[in-house]
């Protein structure tokens, strides 16, 4: 899968993305992101900084995208 970012051009409301991935490319999409200097949360409000999200059996981190909207990446177990 490839992602890519557009300028916004519009103004429409933060919408969430999620994506299941095994862990191999999990660890890849969120080295990148790293790379990127993006900060990472546990949750979707933000309000833990980290990978481990034990609501989901897996891995799962939560990113925002350029325009505002919400990248969730999990794994499952």
């Amino acid at each position: 899968m490839l992602l890519s970012f557009a300028q916004r051009h519009i103004d429409c409301p933060a919408q969430r993305y999620e994506f299941l991935l095994d862990a191999e490319h999990f660890d890849h999409a969120y080295a990148w992101f790293t790379d990127q200097e993006l900060q990472p949360w546990a949750d979707p409000q933000r309000t833990k900084t980290g990978l481990s999200n034990a609501e989901i059996g897996g891995f799962g981190v939560c990113l925002s995208a350029p325009a505002g909207h919400y990248l969730e990446q999990i794994t499952m177990s």
